[in-house]
C-alpha cells in the first residue's frame, strides 16, 4: 500500500506488536534483485515497508539517473508481494542532510529492523542511528538472480546501450 510520511506513525501504532522492517534505496528499474532483496528483508520481521527515494536526490548521487520516474518506481515498488508499505522519500531541503531524514523516519515508524544493502552509502551514520534508537540493523549483501552475478539496474543500463539496434 502506498502511503505518505504522515502515516508512519499510523503504521507503528496499528502494528504495535509486530516488528516492522524498514528500507530505502532509488529502486531505478525496478527489476528481479529487487524482488528478491525485499523477499530477503520480509523474514526479518513481519511488515516491510519501503522509502522509495525522490527523483531530486536520486539524480544529485547519480547524474543522469534516475531512468524512471518516481512514481513510476513507488508504484512499481508497491506491487512487489513482499512489500506492505511504500511511501516516496521527501526531497531534501537545502538546510537538511540525508541523516536528519533518517532520524525523522525513524522516529516515525519506529522500525524494530533496519534493514540495507552492505553497498549503501554513509553505514557509519546508518549504523550510530540504528543503534541510538536501540534498532536492529541489518546489512546483506546485494542479492542476484542465480545464474546472473553482476546483475543490478547498472547492468542492466550498460547492457541496453551496447545492444545493436536492428
Amino acid at each position: 500500500m502506498i502511503v505518505t510520511h504522515k502515516d508512519l506513525a499510523r503504521i507503528r501504532k496499528q502494528f504495535k506488536n509486530k516488528k516492522i522492517v524498514y528500507c530505502s534505496g532509488s529502486f531505478d528499474l525496478p527489476h528481479l534483485g529487487h524482488a528478491i532483496l525485499f523477499k530477503k528483508f520480509r523474514t526479518f520481521g513481519d511488515i516491510l515497508v519501503v522509502n522509495v527515494g525522490c527523483d531530486y536526490d536520486i539524480y544529485q548521487a547519480k547524474p543522469g539517473r534516475p531512468i524512471m520516474p518516481e512514481l513510476i518506481r513507488l508504484r512499481t515498488v508497491n506491487e512487489f508481494k513482499s512489500v506492505d508499505f511504500c511511501f516516496l522519500g521527501k526531497r531534501l531541503l537545502k538546510s537538511q542532510n540525508s541523516q536528519a531524514r533518517i532520524v525523522g523516519i525513524f522516529e516515525s515508524l519506529q522500525p524494530d529492523i533496519y534493514a540495507v544493502n552492505d553497498d549503501a552509502s554513509d553505514m557509519a551514520y546508518r549504523r550510530q542511528v540504528a543503534e541510538e534508537r536501540g534498532v536492529r540493523l541489518v546489512v546483506l549483501k546485494p542479492v542476484h538472480p542465480v545464474g546472473y552475478p553482476e546483475f543490478s539496474t547498472t547492468w542492466i543500463v550498460e547492457k541496453v546501450k551496447n545492444t545493436p539496434t536492428s
